[in-house]
């Protein structure tokens, strides 16, 4: 192996913590021991128990952040359960009791995703509330 096949050689002696190496296995195998490279986790869902919009507890969190809608600043959950989507609103995260719910059907939401481009942020600027409801 030589620089005209793309490789870098590298003495032994010297550990450059993966980016450098012959060997392709190797390298990643030290990118996981230093943390980069593993496995996406998502972010558990907020336990809002039993509710009159039937949202799982068992749920995948696909979306969470911070966004302001009609002037309020709501933590926003989107998530999807078996055959649901579910949007939810959390004016107060720490008490997940309370909380403004939009369940949708799975062919409504990527319908919906789609025309805004798939992009979660852009979807959640066209959100608005009234009378209390998404």
């Amino acid at each position: 192996m030589n620089l005209r096949d793309g490789y870098i050689t590298t003495h032994p002696d010297i550990s450059h913590g993966g980016y450098l190496s012959d060997d392709i296995a190797t390298a990643d195998k030290n990118l996981n021991k230093r943390g980069k490279g593993k496995k996406f986790r998502r972010p558990p869902p907020l336990p809002i128990g039993y509710n009159e919009h039937g949202i799982d507890e068992t749920r995948k969190v696909l979306y969470r952040n911070f966004h302001e809608v009609s002037g309020k600043l709501y933590l926003i959950e989107i998530s999807k359960g078996k055959t649901k989507v579910f949007i939810c609103l959390f004016e107060n995260y720490q008490s997940p009791d309370e909380f403004i719910a939009l369940p949708l059907s799975e062919k409504l939401a990527f319908y919906l995703m789609n025309k805004h481009e798939n992009l979660f942020e852009k979807f959640v600027e066209s959100f608005y509330i009234t009378y209390g409801k998404l």
